[in-house]
């Protein structure tokens, strides 16, 4: 097969910038799922519930709460995991990447993504001012706190 411009190779890497033509810019598209206020406020919602219901089953069957623990630990983590995948979806991503939450520390980078980045963020992968501001305060609650802890270690390991 022979090619018809020598100039005109398939395989050889654009020559133009990708500019706010880009089809993978993505204008007026629309993702679903739910947003960072929904997502942060089911949430919280989802947490409340599990609270209440051991309250109120250590209230009335104090010998089945650790059954009851253990059903409400699993409903949580679906629940979760479900709100995660419609945020995931918001973000521009497949919502499978919902099942990560289970992963020991790849679910807390998840969990901070879905705080943090704006609707269509696999788009445009920039970060709104309300993104940074959630991100630099979710930062500081990791950091601060892991500071505090090699502080006290390090204090307490050398005093006589």
């Amino acid at each position: 097969m022979a090619i018809d411009n020598p100039y005109d190779n398939p395989y050889e890497a654009p020559q133009a910038e990708l500019g706010a033509s880009s089809p993978s810019m993505a204008v007026g598209k629309t993702y679903g799922g739910i947003g960072r206020g929904l997502y942060f406020g089911l949430g919280v919602l989802i947490w409340l519930a599990s609270v209440v219901f051991l309250v109120i089953l250590s209230l009335v069957r104090p010998e089945a709460y650790l059954q009851g623990s253990m059903f409400a630990m699993l409903a949580q983590i679906a629940a979760m995991i479900y709100v995660s995948g419609l945020r995931i979806r918001n973000m521009g991503q497949s919502a499978w990447w919902g099942l990560a939450l289970v992963v020991p520390v790849y679910g807390l980078i998840v969990l901070i993504r879905c705080l943090a980045y704006p609707e269509g963020w696999s788009d445009h992968r920039t970060l709104d001012p309300a993104g940074k501001v959630i991100g630099g305060l979710i930062a500081a609650a990791i950091i601060i706190p892991l500071a505090l802890m090699i502080a006290v270690t390090v204090i307490g390991v050398s005093a006589p």
